[in-house]
Formats: C-alpha cells, sequence, structure tokens
C-alpha cells in the first residue's frame, strides 16, 4: 500500500514510503530536463564529449521522476562515419538493479535513446570527423520547470526607430521559442506614439494605430490606441494565449487601424524623459491547467 513521502515501514511491511511513490511524487512535482548545470563541452583532439556537474530530472514511466546529480564525467563516442553523418545523442540514464543488475547513474552515447533515459543534447558527426569540436550540435535542451513555475521571459524586441509607422501592415520581433510543457503566454506591448503634424487636439490629423500579437502565424488579437493627437502617448497592451509543448513563433504585427493620419513612434531620452519606441515581450505565465 502506497505511503506519504518520509513514512516508515510498518512492521508487517505491508506499508511505508517506497522508491515507487518517491518517484511518483516527484513525477507531479519535476517536468523530465536538466535542473543544473549538465553543459556539454566537445573535444579538439578527439571524439569525446564532457557533461559538466549538474542535477537531472528523470523520466522512467509516465507520471514518474528521478531527481539525479551529475558529476563530471568524459566518455567516447564512434568513430565518424565513412559516408553521411550520424547523429550522436548524449544522455543521461538510471540503471535499475532489477534490469542491469546495478543502480549507477550514466552518462552515454548512442544513436537512440534507452529507456529510464533523458536526452541533454545531439550533435551531427559528419563523415570523416576526427574530433567532436567538428560536431554541430541540433535541437533544444529540454530544461526541467518545478510545478507552476515561470520560464520567464522568452522573446523581447525593441523597435528603437524615431519614425513614420506604415500604414499598412509591417510584421516585427520575429522569435523562435521552446516550451519543454504546454504553457500559457502573456504577450505585452508598450509604445510611445503621436499623431504627425496634429497641433493640439487637430482632428484633421486624427490617427488610431493597431497592434496584433502573433503565435505561429495566428493574430489572435488586436489591440488599438486611443486617438492620437499632439501629445505624446505611452500605452500599454497584454493579452495571454496557450501553446503545446515544443518550437513556436512569435511576433506582431502593426497598422494604422483608424483615421486619415500618420501615427509617429517616439525614441529617445528627450529632456529627462526616456522613450522606448516600441517594446514587445513575450513571457511564460505558467503551465496550462
Amino acid at each position: 500500500m502506497a505511503s506519504g513521502f518520509g513514512v516508515d515501514r510498518s512492521a508487517d511491511g505491508t506499508s511505508g514510503t517506497s522508491s515507487s511513490d518517491i518517484r511518483k511524487i516527484f513525477g507531479a512535482l519535476y517536468t523530465p530536463g536538466v535542473i543544473s548545470g549538465c553543459a556539454i563541452t566537445t573535444s579538439a583532439s578527439n571524439m569525446s564529449y564532457t557533461i559538466a556537474p549538474g542535477v537531472v530530472a528523470i523520466r522512467p514511466a509516465t507520471g514518474e521522476t528521478i531527481l539525479a546529480p551529475i558529476a563530471q564525467t568524459t566518455i567516447f563516442t564512434a568513430s565518424a562515419p565513412v559516408s553521411g553523418s550520424r547523429t550522436d545523442i548524449l544522455y543521461v540514464q538510471q540503471r535499475y538493479p532489477s534490469v542491469e543488475g546495478d543502480a549507477n547513474l550514466v552518462f552515454g552515447v548512442g544513436t537512440v535513446l534507452p529507456a529510464r533515459a533523458l536526452e541533454v543534447k545531439r550533435f551531427i558527426i559528419a563523415a570523416g570527423a576526427t574530433n567532436t569540436n567538428a560536431a554541430v550540435a541540433t535541437g533544444d535542451v529540454a530544461y526541467s520547470i518545478p510545478y507552476g513555475a515561470s520560464l520567464g521571459v522568452l522573446a523581447q524586441y525593441q523597435d528603437t526607430a524615431w519614425a513614420d509607422m506604415p500604414n499598412a501592415l509591417t510584421v516585427k520581433g520575429t522569435t523562435k521559442i521552446y516550451l519543454p510543457t504546454d504553457r500559457r503566454l502573456r504577450f505585452r506591448l508598450r509604445t510611445t506614439l503621436y499623431a504627425k503634424g496634429a497641433v493640439g487636439f487637430d482632428n484633421s490629423k486624427f490617427v488610431e494605430y493597431g497592434f496584433m500579437p502573433s503565435l505561429d502565424d495566428v493574430y489572435f488579437t488586436t489591440w488599438t490606441t486611443p486617438g492620437l493627437h499632439q501629445a505624446w502617448s505611452t500605452i500599454m497592451f497584454e493579452a495571454y494565449a496557450t501553446a503545446t509543448a515544443g518550437t513556436h513563433t512569435v511576433k506582431y504585427g502593426h497598422f494604422r487601424a483608424g483615421g486619415s493620419g500618420t501615427a509617429v513612434q517616439v525614441y529617445g531620452n528627450i529632456a529627462g524623459y526616456v522613450r522606448e519606441g516600441t517594446f514587445f515581450v513575450v513571457e511564460d505565465a505558467g503551465p496550462v491547467v
């Protein structure tokens, strides 16, 4: 019978904290991935890789996680292929006494990922390579996330022009982001604008300006300024979207949303007042629940 973490085994041995209980508890708290350290270093003299000390979270089975400390270790990979290329998968594997006969934590390399292993990095070995410095790193490093934690800023872009804004839809800030799990994303935009040529509240120069955040080439909402006039206006927008685990593209489009005037973006330190132009940022707002 399962027991809570840290509860002693009963006298008859039928209950108490088991290794399976602990793996399931950690499975609810950590996604698989690198927690700290574990940077991979290649070699200029031979076909070896070195992993730096660190801690990883390994997913041995659905709903289970093993937290494992890694010591600095160097391993050798096979000679480069005669033709074509080979992909080296660098991994950390937790061995089980019931399967491999020991409980060793192994830093290994292969072309397939073994059971109870976490992939740390991939490298492509070209034909004829004599050292791993010549290998090309590929893919993204998966980092473990404690449940409910934020990944922080995923992408940011700043448009620093002091210039007329385009009337037609124009794309800015295109960035690739990687999400290790399904996440909720927060899109923010801050901009300083005014209406070109307006004197006071001059309706003949009236213009509204629009911004549209995009996730994977889909504009999922539209932000519109109030009517712009002579005074500089700093305006902030915010919206949320959900995204599945994997690689995504974020960006924004801007355009004249109303009126016949021209919007002007302001940037720089003007008489002690700092104007940022347009600042666009995408942040992780936590797991999808």
